[in-house]
């Protein structure tokens, strides 16, 4: 971008200086129709003329004017000047509608820079969906918990707490026999490790959705039909119950009603009639744990007969909220919430992003399945109500909420994201198609800059060549003052009779004798008319100029007045030099007269001419050979 800036500050600086070059200094106007006098300084022809009106030489040097000189490489160069004015416009439009997509595609590169930010966030906020819970004293005082050794369960070293008779009912649950004996089994299966990944219980929390999916591809027994609809028809009441989220516990209310539905009741029934027990622990894993089959699945109907005789359908939010914050006490039962809750949550979505029946079913088969394996193994409750070890900081695990509240939230946040991703995906695609646009516009720039370089180096060429031709106008310059013996500021002109009394001229013999000329020679005086010539009935000045090309062509031209007749003469032909000897050959010549109606009174053409200039006295002259005097032309 820099570059291109430099460039085109370049382009600028070119144009203005020839802008400049080619800016008459009087009139402050672009030249078209250019000449200079033999100081070389160039203006407009008009500018030039009415300058001279008041003095005889040049208004920036102060060199006195003695002819002008038509400057046609100066006109040359004005016509180019829009076409470069034109394509720095353009290469300075393109140049800032590049910075505008720039600035506009870093504009939007922060954008997605915040929306990525904002989708991490919302990852790292699903992790931790809940503030951890609110944590109070569980059971009774010190007087009801006493700390004995006993026979060690899960480790040698343990130390477990006697149940009192005041101890609340998720505590005297968790420590039963059978929930105990569970809890022995589970963590065996954690401590040993399976052939292909993970531990024993890993691959046991992996065959759970084998084993929902199963039951919700099973026809439902008739007599499970009434406790299913109910399920089904309770089950939005029950995933919307609960508090804030962000403040207090949702586990309680979620537990409680769910517990008093009769499917739930017959939770041990169910899990013995539709989930077939060789799928979730097959006899593969048996051999790697060795942990018998119907030992780990006598062990599940054990507690399952206990957490029934418990009640927890008689029990408060209260105490569902004591055991969902021992159930995330302990290491074990932690990871199968662990993995409980991905399971309900990946059911969640599927339930909310489809509103079939089987759908329904199979959420309904899932949340019934994975609260049976909960309530089978409340060994999840690790610990007593009193018990000293440490509390955990992070929140419940998702399992615990099932709110259609929660998950509302967190699909409209996914379909939020979703849609700043299409955004995101819109706008990358009209960042490709702007890239290639701009591709297309830099091969464009770069035509027209290789174009405007063509367009210089021929303007340099032409320049070169103004130079050139200014060298050869010096030196027709030198060739025509060497031959003047003396200066002199203004030269009278006459066309028509009485010449004779202004400018007499020597006898034929003296001119053929001085210059070796014919006899039929006539004599010329050049330059421009300053005065109005009294002595021949002038009534106004008129105007003669020379004007010698590069290729040594020349025009003379003559414009006065007489008694209301404008007379004007033209001699074009070419010019040779010679030492300090100039002489030329007219090829073509003509005179004509106007009045002042713009009505032709005559006009004549005059025989080819052939001249020599020299000086003779105090004058310059043009000296025609072979002049034909029928022309009555005379100078």
């Amino acid at each position: 971008m820099q570059k291109a800036r430099a460039e085109l500050s370049k382009l600028e600086t070119v144009t203005r200086s020839l802008v400049s070059c080619i800016e008459c200094p009087i009139c402050m106007e672009t030249m078209t129709e250019a000449a200079s006098g033999c100081c070389g300084h160039c203006f407009c022809i008009g500018c030039f003329g009415c300058s001279l009106t008041s003095s005889f030489s040049c208004p920036t040097c102060r060199e006195p004017v003695k002819g002008l000189v038509r400057q046609f490489a100066v006109e040359q160069i004005a016509a180019h000047i829009p076409l470069l004015k034109d394509i720095a416009l353009q290469f300075g439009v393109h140049l800032a509608q590049r910075e505008m997509d720039l600035d506009a595609r870093r504009r939007l590169a922060e954008v997605e820079a915040e929306l990525q930010k904002e989708r991490c966030r919302l990852v790292l906020s699903r992790a931790a969906f809940v503030s951890p819970i609110a944590r109070h004293a569980v059971g009774a005082g010190p007087e009801d918990v006493k700390d004995v050794e006993v026979m060690p369960v899960l480790s040698p070293e343990a130390t477990v707490e006697i149940i009192g008779e005041n101890t609340s009912a998720p505590v005297r649950l968790l420590y039963s026999p059978g929930v105990q004996s569970l809890l022995s089994l589970l963590s065996k299966l954690q401590n040993t490790t399976e052939e292909t990944s993970g531990t024993c219980l890993q691959a046991l929390l992996r065959n759970i959705p084998k084993v929902v999916e199963n039951v919700s591809e099973q026809e439902i027994p008739s007599d499970l039909e009434g406790d299913f609809e109910e399920a089904l028809q309770a089950l939005p009441e029950i995933t919307t119950s609960g508090g804030n989220f962000e403040t207090d516990t949702a586990a309680g209310p979620f537990l409680q009603k769910l517990s008093r539905l009769r499917l739930v009741k017959r939770l041990p029934e169910i899990a013995q009639r539709l989930a077939p027990f060789e799928v979730l622990y097959p006899d593969s894993l048996a051999k790697q744990s060795k942990i018998e089959t119907q030992e780990l699945k006598e062990a599940f109907e054990k507690a399952s007969a206990e957490v029934r005789e418990a009640d927890p359908s008689s029990w408060s939010v209260a105490e569902f909220e004591e055991a969902a914050e021992l159930f995330e006490r302990n290491p074990v039962c932690k990871e199968v919430g662990d993995s409980v809750s991905k399971n309900i949550e990946e059911s969640l979505t599927e339930f909310y992003g489809q509103t079939t029946t089987f759908a329904l079913g199979f959420l309904l088969a899932q949340i019934l399945f994975f609260g049976a394996l909960v309530a089978a193994c409340c060994g999840a409750f690790g610990g007593g109500g009193s018990s000293d070890a440490p509390v955990a900081d992070v929140g419940l695990p998702l399992y615990t909420l099932g709110y259609k509240e929660l998950e509302h939230r967190w699909e409209e946040q996914q379909l939020h994201i979703r849609e700043q991703a299409q955004q995101i995906q819109d706008t990358e695609k009209r960042i490709q198609e702007m890239q290639q646009r701009w591709e297309v516009e830099a091969q464009e720039a770069h035509r027209q800059a290789q174009q405007l370089q063509e367009e210089m180096a021929f303007l340099r060429q032409g320049s070169q060549r103004t130079e050139e031709t200014l060298q050869m106008a010096k030196q027709l310059e030198h060739a025509v003052v060497n031959i003047m013996e003396h200066t002199h500021s203004m030269i009278r002109a006459i066309i028509g009779s009485g010449w004779q009394e202004l400018c007499l001229p020597p006898s034929g013999e003296r001119v053929q004798q001085m210059l070796g000329l014919l006899r039929n020679s006539g004599f010329a005086e050049f330059g421009v008319v300053r005065d109005c010539l009294q002595d021949t009935g002038q009534e106004c000045m008129g105007n003669m100029s020379l004007g010698i090309s590069p290729d040594l062509r020349f025009k003379l031209e003559y414009y006065g007045s007489k008694q209301h007749v404008f007379n004007e003469l033209e001699l074009e032909g070419t010019v040779q030099i010679d030492g300090g000897q100039l002489t030329f050959l007219v090829a073509r010549s003509s005179s004509s007269q106007h009045d002042g109606q713009d009505s032709e009174v005559q006009k004549m053409a005059l025989p080819p001419l052939q001249g020599l200039l020299c000086c003779h006295g105090a004058n310059t002259w043009i000296v025609l050979l072979d002049f034909s005097a029928s022309a009555q032309i005379s100078f």
